[in-house]
Order: structure tokens, then sequence, then C-alpha cells
């Protein structure tokens, strides 16, 4: 489930308006700067936030391309790859964000999915499943 529908259905508040203008402004914002790794992470985050992972990815990935050392675009990505179920790029790309930046507050956000990926993880040989069932 997406995340706005998640959250306006517990909210009760219609997203949708504020939601095409986020998507609208992160979009402006890459156009205006496509040189600026804060622009696409940012476009990024309004993609995951959609569920669009595939965009989302791609817009992380380009921020890194801009700047390889962008901690919280590593981690970020490392997210939404774990969310796609992409589990050893989202390891990967968790551990590149931790690694770039040990002090960041946000390392609390990239364990989580790094023990979330090993979780199912387990539970797939445990049960015998395949890589492409959860």
């Amino acid at each position: 489930m997406r995340v706005a529908q998640s959250c306006a259905n517990e909210t009760g508040t219609d997203l949708s308006p504020r939601a095409g203008r986020a998507r609208e402004l992160a979009a402006t914002a890459v156009k205006l700067d496509q040189k600026n790794e804060f622009c696409h992470w940012q476009l990024g985050c309004v993609w995951a936030w959609f569920g669009e992972t595939d965009q989302a990815i791609a817009a992380f990935r380009r921020a890194l391309e801009i700047n390889p050392n962008y901690a919280l675009a590593w981690g970020t990505l490392g997210s939404v790859l774990a969310i796609a179920g992409h589990a050893e790029e989202s390891i990967s790309a968790s551990e590149v964000g931790i690694h770039s930046n040990p002090r960041d507050p946000s390392n609390f956000l990239r364990f989580t999915s790094l023990a979330g990926v090993l979780h199912v993880g387990k539970l797939r040989r445990r049960v015998g499943m395949g890589e492409g069932v959860c």
C-alpha cells in the first residue's frame, strides 16, 4: 500500500492535493538544478512516498552519480531497495550509508532496513522459499 494512502486512511485526510503539489515542486527543483544531489534525493523521497519504487531508486541513484559520498542518499536508497524486494542491493547500499556517516542519527533507519531484510532472508531459508516470494 502506498504510504500516502495509508496516512490518508488513518487520519481521514485526503492528501492527494498536497501530494500532487509535492511531486510538482520536487520535479521543478530537479529541472532548475539538475546537478544538485539534494533535489534528486528529494524527488526520490516523493516517489517513495507514493510507492513508486522504480522511480525513487532511479532518483537516488542519480543523486549518488552527482555525489557518491551522499550518505543520506545511500541510506534512503537502501531502505527503498528493501521495500522493493532487492535484499542484497539493500544491504550494500545501507552499509555504505552507515559507513559514510557513522554519526548520522538517521542510521537508526538504516539498521532497521538491514534487520528487516535479514529477517525476511532467514524466513525464506527456514520455509524453503525462493528469492521472489516475499
